[in-house]
């Protein structure tokens, strides 16, 4: 009878990141800010276009269950 052994390795090392995009919150919000005034220093008022915010309400809708 035959045996063989063997051992098997992976290694992964992929990775990603996540980045704020102040040209998307400037569009959205009427000013230039960074993620912090977003969203822990509460600087960001209403959305500036009423419209770009219906059409992203829509899209995430499509999502909820």
């Amino acid at each position: 009878m035959l045996r063989t052994c063997g051992l098997f390795a992976g290694v992964s090392l992929q990775g990603s990141t996540i980045r704020a995009d102040r040209d998307a919150n400037e569009r959205f919000y009427g000013e230039a800010l960074d993620s912090q005034e977003v969203v822990l220093d509460a600087k960001a008022g209403e959305p500036h276009d009423a419209d770009v915010v219906s059409a992203r309400q829509a899209v995430l809708a499509g999502y909820a269950p």
